[in-house]
């Protein structure tokens, strides 16, 4: 197995925010505003380690070695910061740094949008997927890296959602309703929330001509 210097080795323990947003969402079948919400609170709370991602450096600079993933600048662990902070969930997700500063000297003159890594371990141990229990707390994470982790069951796109429910209502007999569908929908794609993602889908027009009426017979289907 090749080497992988000590800032690969470091940087594999440490999840991206959207790595982790997907994580939660597993975890919890909850949506992407949900999952987010939890980590502001966690983060709030302190209760996972994170760094700042370091800046690339500037054109025509070059490092000897692999440089340190982290930046040098403290996360913060104000409960109002993570609370009110603006997060874009684009790429690796980014963190628009508003924080205030003793020094008003050191303030940057733009708000600036940083990348924000977190421990895995912690992440982990906090939103444990299905199957897995939460680890006892006096568990390093040293050790917890050295067992493999369940992959994270990534919400399903809405072309795969699309598919799964044409084949679902080109099945012969009664056409499902739409919380029958939603349920086996669900079953099929088991990190997708039922919110926005698959009802979303079962609203449009459609499956709404597909579905029978109330107190109707049932219609027939287009060729």
């Amino acid at each position: 197995m090749p080497y992988k210097s000590k800032a690969k080795r470091e940087r594999a323990r440490w999840m991206t925010l959207r790595e982790a947003v997907n994580h939660v969402q597993a975890a919890e079948c909850s949506d992407e505003v949900g999952a987010l919400k939890q980590l502001r609170m966690a983060l709030g709370d302190g209760d996972i380690p994170a760094h700042w991602a370091a800046e690339p450096l500037p054109p025509g600079f070059y490092s000897v070695g692999d440089p340190s993933p982290f930046s040098s600048d403290q996360v913060p662990t104000d409960a109002l910061y993570w609370d009110s902070v603006l997060i874009f969930l684009d790429g690796d997700g980014r963190v628009i740094d508003q924080q205030r500063y003793d020094d008003e000297a050191q303030r940057p003159p733009l708000p600036r949008p940083r990348a924000l890594l977190l421990l895995r371990a912690r992440v982990v141990e906090l939103w444990p997927l299905q199957g897995q229990g939460r680890k006892d707390s006096s568990q390093t994470d040293s050790a917890s890296t050295t067992r493999p982790e369940m992959p994270v069951q990534r919400p399903a796109s809405a072309d795969a959602i699309l598919r799964a429910a044409r084949e679902l209502y080109e099945q012969p007999g009664k056409p499902p309703n739409q919380t029958e569908a939603e349920q086996q929908l669900l079953a099929k794609f088991p990190g997708t929330s039922r919110e926005p993602f698959i009802r979303k889908v079962l609203q449009s027009p459609e499956f709404k001509a597909l579905r029978l009426k109330p107190g109707n017979q049932r219609k027939k289907r287009k060729n």
